[in-house]
């Protein structure tokens, strides 16, 4: 609920207007799959590229009733804003961290070294966790590792 009493004021009205158009317009009085998706669209909620709509819709249909009402609504758009301001923060701290010419856009071992205070090997570590593609770029040594910002913000939230 702490999510849901972060969201701004007018967004809420929003959402609650537009669920209860999206109510009033159907038979049975409920907000179905196709409505919400329809509803959100109207909000000028843009999904990020890596959540489907249906997934998103699967997560926010906390009862599996197939409809959604406006505490699940509100619930799913707060998880939602919750996922992409922390996204934001994690782009700002990988854009500080990422100033090498050398490697720009991307966080080498050495460099986790300096921001962080890791030893070799538990940056060694890191990077190999992390790096995603790294059987796709070429990079033949361990020493040339290095994570981009998607690789960064997946581990960043799959060890929080």
């Amino acid at each position: 609920l702490a999510l849901v009493a972060d969201l701004p004021a007018p967004l809420v009205a929003a959402i609650r207007e537009k669920h209860s158009q999206a109510a009033e317009a159907s038979a049975n009085k409920l907000v179905d799959r196709k409505a919400v998706a329809s509803l959100l669209s109207s909000l000028g909620i843009v999904l990020p590229d890596n959540v489907r709509t249906e997934e998103f819709i699967d997560v926010m249909d906390a009862d599996g009733s197939g409809d959604v009402c406006v505490p699940e609504l509100l619930f799913g758009i707060a998880m939602l804003r919750q996922q992409l301001l922390e996204m934001q923060r994690l782009t700002t701290i990988f854009g500080s961290m990422s100033t090498s010419r050398r490697n720009f856009g991307r966080l080498s071992a050495q460099c986790l070294v300096r921001t962080l205070g890791l030893t070799n090997i538990e940056a060694e570590d890191v990077v190999f966790l992390g790096d995603l593609d790294r059987h796709a770029d070429g990079r033949s040594a361990p020493s040339e590792a290095t994570i981009d910002m998607v690789e960064f913000h997946s581990l960043i939230v799959g060890w929080a």
